[in-house]
């Protein structure tokens, strides 16, 4: 899921450059669209839509190509929620000094 307010929002339509800046490499901006709705591997592309606009964030693709990269090596994935959870007890339990 995407926070907007912690982080980097990305047009779709600037998917391809951006990708482009940091890989090297052009995608078609039909590829972007293809993550978001058929996804790679069972893995979807998260986004927002926001005044008729479609986004994502630099966060979201660099999870959506680790996921990716994982399910392409055979390893297992961890169910998001259940690994965010996680994450809030072990904070919490180390804030309690537990």
């Amino acid at each position: 899921m995407i926070e907007f307010t912690q982080e980097t929002l990305v047009r779709f339509r600037d998917v391809p450059k951006w990708c482009h800046a940091r890989f090297g490499n052009r995608i078609h901006p039909s590829t972007v669209h293809r993550w978001r709705m058929r996804g790679i591997r069972g893995i979807r592309l998260e986004s927002v839509l926001v005044g008729g606009s479609r986004f994502t964030s630099e966060e979201a693709l660099a999870r959506f190509f680790d996921k990716t990269t994982k399910a392409a090596d055979g390893e297992q994935l961890v169910c998001s929620i259940v690994k965010r959870n996680q994450d809030e007890a072990v904070r919490f339990l180390a804030s309690e000094g537990i």
